[in-house]
Order: structure tokens, then C-alpha cells, then sequence
């Protein structure tokens, strides 16, 4: 039970969440996708994998006790199922019906960010084993099912830092790139093949990445050629939103603040970075212009605004995050499922329970 206690810390830890004031308005319409998400229950454990339209309609439960990492590929979703009773963790793809359900791993360690290649061919996924006073994570590489599973890295972490390997394949599925906490406060993101050859450092230089700020500390940009991460700064505490050059690590900051921000996320036309920042406020930066633009207009507490993390919709529409309102100092970890139409700033809530945890347009 320890070790699901455990993996339920590090799943909440890491949920982008944050308090802001509803400012619900009609559903939009809606898009040829869906929206993937995990709902918590009242008692604090994982529900189900559901999927909801857009415009609010047809919410369906597809997967019991089970959580979402990363947005479905080509039809195909990776989840975690938790089997409280025996302590167990089940690493699974199927449909994104739920039908056709594969097992690809059960671990009694911990199962971390699964993600499926945009490809559709490859997975990728973190185990992570404690021993004495260190945990280290094992990133994983198989075939979509199962097959040819391989570690192409590993990273030993004090017990005392949450931190753990991040990966994300590349958009063109040809490359893996991950970041190593092994040194606190000193990261690199490194990037290699998916068959975890050809490995390089991308940055030579370290940058400083607090892990806790998102699910996913970095994005790759829609041409695969840059990386967007969150830097911070150690003296001035102060966090960039950099761009890293894939091909020569040339890094370049393109908006500083000094209070905390939620990763940054590309657009699917990659003209657009678009984040969180307090008082739990969507922006969006023009790559081009370099100008930061206030999307929304959601009052509400600060704290730990750096958790949220947005996500677009495939055709850049819309984009997707979850917020609680939290006045009476509720669970930071879940909240409301909420829609942004990216060209008007309108608001929709599309869940309003405060019990969503992780979300992802797919189709």
C-alpha cells in the first residue's frame, strides 16, 4: 500500500492545478476530437479515465481506476490502472474507445509518464524503484505492444527531491528527448534516437528546472528543430520561458517574470507559446514579436501557479486546463476541466466538480 500511497503523491504532486474564479460562458463548438481526462474521487483516489466532447456532451467512462499521462496517438491511448487490493500498477494501451486493451507492464514500483509516439508505433514510459536513502528512474522504450522493451537511460535522485527522468519523443517520432535530475538545480535535456542511440546533451551548458512546476517541464515545437522549457533562476528567482536550438543548443529567453508560470506549450502552427501565470491567467506569446498577451481574465490565489500546464486542441482552436476556486483552502491537486477558445478568450467549464486531474485532447 506504500507504494501506491507514493504514486498517488507524485501523480498529485504534479497535476496542473491552481484557484481561479469561474467565468463560465456558453460550450463552443465542436472540434473532430475529444478531451481525455482523469476525475479523482471525493476520497482522494484515482476514478477513471473519462473522454468528453468538447461542447461538453457525451462524457464517458472508458477505464476504471485509471490515469492519462499524455495525449492520445493514431486512436491509441497509454494509461496506468491502480489495483488498490493488490498493490499494484498496470502499465496498458488500447482503443481510445477502451476496446483492444493491452498490458504492457505491471509494477509493483512506480509507473510514470506514458507516452505513445506520434507514430503510433513506439511508447515510451518511467519506472522508478526506491532503494535505501535514492529512487532511480528507468526510461523505458518498447514497441506499442510491449514488445522490444528496452532502458536506454537511468538516473539515481535522493529519497529527499521528487524529481525523476521526463521524456517526450520528438513530433516526427524519430527522437527521445528527456531531461536528467541527477544533478539538483544543474539539468541538461538530452536527446537520442528512439532506440536510445546517438545520445547528446543538447544544452552544454546547465539551466535550473524546478520539476514541480507541471507535468512536463518542456515542449518540443511543431517542427521538432526547438525545445521551450521553464528556467529559473536560483539569485533573482526569477523564471524565463527559453527556447533551446535542438541542432546547436543555443538557448534564447523569450519572456521572464518573477513570479511562477505554468509550462510552456507550443501551438500546433507554431507561431504561439501558450502558459499560466498568477492570478491563474492564460497568455500567449507571439514567437515572432516576442509580445506576451493576456488571454484570459480569471481572478484568483496564486499559489502554486506553476503546477497548470495548458493543452491546445489539435486544430489550435481551443486549449484546455484546470483550475479550483479553493476559497476555503481546498485541494490544490483537482480541479475544474475548462476550455479557452484561443481567438475570443471565452470561457467554458466543462467539469465543475473540482475533481479533474490530468487532461489531453486526442482523437
Amino acid at each position: 500500500m506504500k507504494k501506491i500511497c507514493i504514486f498517488l503523491f507524485l501523480f498529485f504532486a504534479v497535476i496542473f492545478m491552481n484557484s481561479c474564479k469561474d467565468n463560465a460562458t456558453n460550450n463552443p463548438q465542436q472540434g473532430n476530437y475529444k478531451i481525455f481526462y482523469t476525475y479523482i474521487s471525493d476520497e482522494g483516489k484515482i476514478d477513471g479515465l473519462y473522454s468528453i466532447n468538447p461542447d461538453g456532451s457525451n462524457k464517458t467512462l472508458l477505464k476504471s481506476n485509471s490515469v492519462i499521462f499524455s495525449k492520445p496517438q493514431k486512436g491509441k491511448m497509454v494509461f496506468i490502472q491502480v489495483n488498490y487490493s493488490a498493490i499494484t500498477l498496470f502499465l496498458k494501451v488500447s482503443s481510445t474507445d477502451g476496446t483492444n486493451e493491452v498490458l504492457i507492464n505491471s509494477n509493483e514500483d512506480l509507473l510514470r509518464d506514458a507516452e505513445i509516439s506520434p507514430k503510433g508505433d513506439k511508447l515510451l514510459y518511467v519506472v522508478m524503484t526506491s532503494l535505501s536513502n535514492y529512487h532511480t528512474s528507468y526510461l523505458h522504450v518498447s514497441n506499442i505492444d510491449g514488445s522490444d522493451d528496452r532502458i536506454i537511460d537511468s538516473t539515481m535522485i535522493s529519497q529527499s527531491d521528487d524529481n525523476y527522468i521526463e521524456a517526450a519523443f520528438s513530433p516526427d517520432g524519430n527522437s527521445i528527448a528527456f531531461i536528467d535530475y541527477s544533478e539538483s538545480n544543474r539539468e541538461y535535456i538530452n536527446v537520442c534516437d528512439v532506440n536510445g542511440n546517438n545520445k547528446r546533451r543538447i544544452n552544454q551548458s546547465p539551466i535550473s528546472i524546478a520539476s514541480s512546476f507541471s507535468l512536463q517541464t518542456f515542449d518540443w515545437s511543431p517542427d521538432g528543430k526547438n525545445i521551450v522549457v521553464n528556467n529559473w533562476d536560483e539569485i533573482s528567482r526569477d523564471v524565463s520561458i527559453t527556447i533551446l536550438n535542438v541542432a546547436n543548443g543555443t538557448s534564447e529567453n523569450i519572456y521572464t517574470v518573477s513570479n511562477y508560470i505554468g509550462k510552456p506549450v507550443w501551438s500546433p502552427n507554431g507561431k504561439y507559446i501558450a502558459f499560466l501565470a498568477g492570478p491563474c491567467n492564460l497568455w500567449i506569446i507571439n514567437i515572432d514579436t516576442k509580445i506576451a498577451t493576456q488571454l484570459t481574465d480569471l481572478p484568483g490565489k496564486t499559489n502554486d501557479i506553476g503546477t497548470l500546464s495548458p493543452q491546445w486542441s489539435p486544430d489550435g482552436k481551443y486549449i484546455i486546463f484546470e483550475y479550483t476556486i479553493n476559497d476555503d483552502g481546498g485541494d490544490m491537486n483537482q480541479g475544474n476541466l475548462t476550455l479557452v477558445e484561443f481567438q475570443t478568450g471565452k470561457v467554458t467549464t466543462l467539469i465543475q466538480e473540482e475533481q479533474v486531474g490530468t487532461a489531453f485532447f486526442g482523437w
